[in-house]
């Protein structure tokens, strides 16, 4: 599992417990997600310290039984159509 400061400003509901964890990068003006994993707990008991716990993504894909992650690749700049991909 892995904790995560995000300062002052923290999950407030129980309710984003299994929610993405994921980071974007904006590189030329093309934006891409990478996910990491899930949120499995939050604490906010320190106002100025709120932490955020996620299981990482290679964690949840080795343990789970008959799993595949589903992947977004965008062809071409100037073609509409998108590619699917399911990595196991």
């Amino acid at each position: 599992m892995n904790k995560v400061d995000l300062g002052a400003i923290g999950f407030e509901s129980q309710a984003d417990i299994g929610g993405p964890v994921y980071v974007q990068n904006n590189s030329g003006g093309v934006i891409t997600s990478q996910a990491l994993g899930h949120i499995v707990a939050t604490n906010n008991d320190d106002p100025q310290h709120k932490f955020l716990y996620y299981m990482p993504i290679d964690k949840v894909l080795t343990t789970a039984i008959n799993t595949e992650l589903l992947i977004y690749v965008p062809e071409k700049e100037n073609n509409s159509r998108t590619e699917i991909k399911y990595l196991k």
